[in-house]
């Protein structure tokens, strides 16, 4: 399992670990990377916009800076009439910015809250993710936007879309966030894995459609047709498995040279 995030330590040094990915050329390209598979990942109200995490800025620098703007905010709503006090939104803010731990039984209500409780613990700031989770959401996530008819379900480790046919069959998605070389593929542990579960869907002739979605690099650029042969029953133009390269360009399209360079 890799993890990507940031960590603080001791010394208040910000230590960053970043998307790997062949695709984005510096390190501001891979924060832009990092934050839209975390805006895929999280709920809604906790997102950051482009103006947000676009520039210099580290991580956890850019976590700060919408606290700090939320902060203000939760102040100004504080003095209206509709504001409701909630004890563990107050007590997360309070430890945040006097720098001392804390530690509460329910989840807090406030924005702000949630989302210091994402990065702060025990005193110290950290948030670090599985990647393969952040991958798998943001396939979702894309692929719900462009099948708007179809039904599409997120499992564990796999998406599924249902045809608005119902005599069609289903299309088995399986993204894993790793960079392969298609020379040598056939070797690697991961595809093998992969490949074998979609051998697997085969033989039970219920999903007869399936793509194996690794990020896309220098080493494997284009689609890969896999047929098993004698490895299952169906005929080769009765089931489709498809290797999909996945391109990140649209974290990084329209974006000025200024806030990317």
């Amino acid at each position: 399992m890799e993890l990507v995030g940031f960590i603080q330590n001791r010394d208040d040094k910000v230590i960053e670990y970043l998307p790997d990915s062949q695709q984005m050329k510096n390190i501001h390209q891979r924060r832009a990377l990092f934050f839209n598979m975390y805006n895929f990942y999280m709920d809604e109200d906790l997102r950051f916009s482009k103006d947000e995490y676009l520039g210099k800025y580290n991580i956890l620098t850019v976590f700060k800076k919408k606290i700090a703007k939320l902060l203000k905010e939760s102040y100004f709503r504080k003095r209206s009439k509709n504001f409701k006090l909630d004890l563990a939104s107050t007590k997360i803010i309070h430890a945040y910015q006097k720098g001392i731990a804390v530690t509460v039984t329910n989840n807090p209500k406030l924005k702000v809250a949630r989302l210091i409780n994402l990065i702060y613990k025990e005193g110290s700031f950290s948030l670090m993710m599985d990647i393969d989770d952040m991958f798998l959401n943001l396939v979702y996530e894309r692929i719900k936007k462009v099948n708007r008819e179809s039904k599409v379900v997120m499992g564990d480790k796999e998406i599924i879309i249902y045809d608005k046919n119902p005599d069609a069959s289903p299309t088995l998605v399986l993204p894993f966030y790793k960079s392969i070389q298609k020379e040598s593929m056939r070797e690697d542990s991961t595809v093998n894995r992969n490949i074998h579960l979609a051998m697997e869907h085969l033989r039970e002739e219920k999903i007869l459609q399936i793509f194996l979605v690794f990020p896309k690099s220098s080493g494997f650029s284009k689609h890969i047709d896999l047929k098993f042969q004698n490895d299952i029953k169906l005929k080769e133009d009765e089931y489709r498995v498809k290797m999909i390269p996945y391109s990140f360009s649209f974290c990084i399209r329209n974006q000025t040279k200024r806030s990317l360079a």
